[in-house]
């Protein structure tokens, strides 16, 4: 592409080094949803607070209490995989109801700060700002253990989504501004790649050989704020968005500047008329409104689809599969020790994976890769219903652990990264901070019910596993059906593909339109000489 042919090696370092900035309130987003989950830190946390059960004080309700055992440890296993039964007397955990809240606090922050996203339209500025609460919540985190204060972890917690509800619609919508057109979608793939590296070293610094000790706990929870910190170091002196400069600020001259820098060369006439261009098109429609997004047929066709993205990347069961994991265990007292063993295995995994849109989603294209990858976790999902319906045996261990992998590979290529590549690409500059903003918040919202709710499906995972297959289904045909192609185009490009579209309906319309006038006008003729008659 002539993009990249134009970008010398010190303009790629720029974007680079911009990309990889501004992922690292991505890697706090994943480090922040895992963290507390880790098996070993979760358990020290519990004893310091007092909360698990019998050890505390008694006097919060308990969430999660097993079927038919009060002591899980009593459990014994001889099987190498844990199967349905032993699945709810093992991996349903007793958790107070502050604990739980600590948890689930987050995203009710996460979705308060993605609703402002619409308002944070300076993205590298906004970037520095919330990087502000992520090392106040840090500092809470640290101090919760001095003062022995819960109610302070919850407040972070708070805090923390705050942040996370913000970045996580900052960040792709930088990347996508800043980026080629010819690699924008695998440079904003780098924000869900970032997700999975953040949870994968919370599960590893949580370990009880590294962080997850009574003694480190608090630094263990206070680590986000060296990435804070990191961030805020590099990003005043990296170039601000050149769309956000010429689009929304009329700042031509800067726009030029930063896209040079971005580039690594001064032939950027072609972009910055396409931004122009961009510019009027934007001003005949003027300022889109929320009702607009839903009502008005050329933004209804846009947002629908991103926002149907959004919602099934949660409703997929990837939260619920993930928990799945910690029952992959094996006998005996090598049972504790495995399941933080298989927890990293597949964090790793997915990690692994997420690199494949990163490199291949702009020569394969977004809609294979999502659509594909909804078919794939189908599959996998099915295949994992079935064997937990099967009697425990060596072979069905084996099937159930491949299903597993099979599942998260499948979201690992597509709606793990593709959801937010299209929040980029498929709205014009000034409508898409709005757009962006109410499609992630309807993640976070969506997010927010699955921790909610999460206690209750674990008692009946198998039912689920049910519910999750025929979401991936129904989601790989729909989006099979309605997604259009970006990849490879310029955001005017992408807007006149849905113009053509909505032109096209239109004009189909017409048709029938004179067909029922005629078939009127015949009807009034018709009485008028029976009248006369």
């Amino acid at each position: 592409m002539p993009e990249t042919q134009q970008c010398s090696s010190h303009s790629l370092n720029v974007l680079y080094i911009a990309v990889f900035t501004a992922a690292l309130s991505s890697f706090q987003f994943g480090y922040n949803m895992a963290v507390l989950d880790v098996k070993d830190s979760f358990q020290v946390l519990q004893s310091y607070f007092g909360l698990k059960g019998g050890n505390g004080s008694g006097n919060d309700t308990n969430i999660h209490v097993p079927l038919h055992s009060q002591n899980s440890e009593n459990i014994k296993t001889e099987i190498a995989f844990v199967g349905v039964q032993a699945w709810k007397d093992v991996c349903v955990e007793r958790m107070s109801t502050s604990w739980y809240l600590a948890l689930c606090m987050y995203t009710v922050g996460g979705v308060i700060g993605s609703s402002f996203t619409a308002y944070l339209v300076q993205w590298k500025n906004s970037l520095l700002a919330t990087n502000h609460m992520s090392i106040l919540a840090a500092a809470l985190m640290w101090m919760s253990k001095g003062t022995h204060s819960l109610e302070m972890i919850i407040a972070a917690r708070v805090l923390q989504g705050l942040h996370a509800g913000m970045a996580m619609g900052i960040t792709p919508l930088y990347i996508g501004e800043i980026s080629p057109t010819s690699i924008r979608g695998g440079l904003i793939s780098v924000h869900q790649l970032f997700i999975t590296i953040g949870l994968l070293t919370a599960q590893v610094l949580g370990l009880s050989d590294v962080f997850g000790t009574e003694d480190s706990w608090n630094l263990l929870l206070a680590f986000p704020a060296f990435i804070s910190i990191l961030q805020l170091l590099i990003l005043p002196f990296l170039p601000e968005s050149p769309r956000h400069l010429l689009i929304d600020k009329n700042q031509r001259a800067r726009a030029i500047e930063c896209l040079t820098k971005f580039r690594g060369t001064d032939k950027v006439d072609d972009e910055i008329l396409e931004m122009i261009e961009e510019s009027k098109v934007e001003e005949e429609f003027g300022k889109v409104s929320l009702l607009d997004l839903i009502t008005q047929q050329n933004f209804r066709r846009k947002f629908f689809p991103l926002a149907v993205n959004q919602i099934v990347q949660q409703l997929c069961g990837i939260n619920a599969i993930l928990f799945y994991v910690k029952c992959i265990m094996v006998t005996g007292d090598a049972r504790d020790e495995s399941q933080n063993n298989e927890q990293i295995l597949v964090a790793a995994f997915e990690v692994f994976m997420t690199l494949l849109p990163v490199f291949l989603i702009d020569r394969v294209g977004r809609k294979r890769f999502l659509v594909g990858g909804y078919a794939v976790a189908a599959i996998f999902s099915c295949l994992l219903t079935i064997s937990l319906s099967i009697p425990d045996s060596t072979w069905t261990s084996y099937l159930r652990i491949i299903a597993v992998c099979g599942f998260i590979a499948g979201f690992a290529i597509g709606p793990g990264p593709v959801p937010w590549i299209l929040t980029v690409e498929f709205f014009m500059q000034r409508s898409r901070p709005l757009a962006s903003a109410v499609a992630i918040c309807l993640n976070w919202i969506f997010t927010s019910v699955i921790f909610w709710v999460f206690p209750v499906m674990q008692r009946s995972m198998n039912g689920y596993m049910y519910f999750f297959c025929l979401i991936c289904t129904l989601s790989a045909i729909y989006f099979y059906e309605v997604l259009k192609e970006t990849k490879n185009k310029t955001f005017q490009e992408i807007h006149q593909i849905f113009e053509q579209e909505n032109v096209a309906q239109i004009n189909e319309q017409k048709p029938l339109n004179i067909s029922t006038s005629v078939s009127n006008f015949s009807i009034e003729n018709s009485t008028v000489i029976i009248n006369r008659g």
